[in-house]
């Protein structure tokens, strides 16, 4: 299992980098799904014919944002870093940039003088002292401070977003001889982390269908398991300063149309994961599992004059794959309590930092630990940690509900979810 674990590993850097394409990030991947840990359908027969998930995220900063834009960007936080950006700019920067004060004071009743020598730029700096001091309010600081964003001055300030909107709709079964089987719909909304990076957000959907199969080999302690999952979908990438300008102007439009290179994607795509499972005894197992070995995407986009009713048919696009992981779990269970204690998003956050420039290698995402205790057998109660998250959950027959908060940055969320 090691030398394979090994030889897997290196295909998909060798893949990777023979056929040069692009890494694909899926919003709705989890390694709390049970088709990533395939060995354990040996343990685990269930039928489920029907079940949904609603999950729900926000940090303060963008839910602030959404309330009031004007207030929110009129705090001395952006109001100050702007400042300090304009007054501290010598003649090179200005020279550079000599339409930056009309497109940052884009209001009436101020006049600006791009400065061409000392003097005028001593001027200019007490101009600016004088302004922000006493004649701008904070609608004019907000104004300011918007049309900062939008020409790239404030990108190293954040606005977090973190936002997540998910609706999971799902069916399925797994049976005692190992087999197992799920069809699954999803829809979500996920912002950036921080709204003021140039990054983008997704509008996404899909539908999948997972099979899978597990077995005992060598001995009833040991399984192996395999799943694959055929994909339909599509996604739209929305620009985050089309989101802040949606907000900012009440115009929804903006969140697509600010991006001039916006398109909706239609796709389809596979993956295909492996698993293994050594049961110690009877309260103490592990898993080693091997996600994402082939997962692959294929789409083609239609742009925004396409949309409009100029139709011309799809555009072909790259081929995508979503990174491979290695994941180990260990999984006690005695009595009333249940632990599980992962680790995982070590191998994927090489690949991400090795592909995606700027990319921050996250150590705290590597650990995750969940806990439940069984009150009795129709009642439970859990808690869960990772990812900079930390959760608080109950389980009442077949229904779950399950509140969160971010642990580095001020944020919410809300799960509910029910099966039959």
């Amino acid at each position: 299992m090691k030398k394979f674990t090994i030889v897997s590993v290196l295909l998909i850097f060798a893949a990777s980098a023979v056929f040069a394409m692009t890494p694909y990030y899926d919003p709705f991947y989890t390694t709390d799904d049970i088709f990533t840990s395939p060995a354990r359908f040996v343990e685990q027969p269930e039928i489920s014919p029907f079940g949904f998930e609603i999950n729900t995220f926000g940090a303060a900063d963008y839910l602030s944002y959404l309330s009031n834009p004007v207030n929110k960007l009129s705090e001395d936080e952006y109001v100050g870093a702007l400042y300090d950006i304009l007054y501290n700019a010598d003649l090179d920067f200005w020279s550079n940039n000599s339409s930056l004060l009309k497109a940052v004071f884009d209001f009436d009743g101020f006049t600006w003088t791009v400065p061409s020598n000392e003097a005028q730029l001593v001027q200019l700096r007490a101009d600016l002292s004088d302004s922000f001091s006493n004649r701008f309010d904070s609608t004019h600081k907000a104004v300011a401070v918007y049309n900062a964003i939008q020409n790239d001055l404030l990108d190293d300030e954040k606005l977090y977003g973190d936002v997540n909107f998910s609706l999971t709709l799902h069916g399925g079964a797994s049976y005692s001889n190992g087999f197992a089987w799920r069809v699954k719909g999803d829809a979500g909304f996920m912002t950036s982390e921080n709204l003021l990076e140039n990054g983008n957000s997704v509008i996404a959907f899909d539908l999948r269908a997972d099979v899978g199969y597990a077995f005992n080999i060598l001995t009833e302690r040991f399984s192996i398991g395999v799943s694959l999952n055929a994909i339909a979908g599509g996604q739209a990438i929305i620009a985050d300063k089309g989101l802040v300008s949606a907000r900012f102007d009440d115009n929804i439009l903006l969140a697509f149309t600010a991006d001039p290179d916006f398109t909706l994607d239609m796709g389809l795509g596979f993956g295909l994961n492996f698993g293994s499972m050594y049961r110690q005894n009877e309260y103490l197992a592990f898993t080693l599992d091997l996600t994402n070995v082939a997962s692959f995407r294929k789409y083609y986009s239609l742009d925004v004059s396409d949309l409009a009713g100029a139709y011309d048919g799809f555009d072909e696009m790259d081929v995508y794959y979503q990174p491979m992981d290695l994941v180990l779990k260990a999984l006690w269970d005695y009595e009333r309590y249940h632990l599980v204690v992962e680790f995982s998003d070590v191998i994927n956050q090489v690949i991400w930092d090795r592909e995606v420039s700027g990319y921050d290698y996250n150590f705290f995402a590597i650990p995750k630990l969940g806990f439940t205790y069984d009150i009795n057998e129709d009642f439970s109660i859990n808690t869960h940690l990772g990812y900079s998250r930390l959760s608080f959950g109950i389980d009442f027959h077949n229904f779950t509900v399950e509140a969160s908060a971010s642990l580095n940055k001020l944020g919410f969320g809300l799960s509910v979810g029910y099966s039959i």
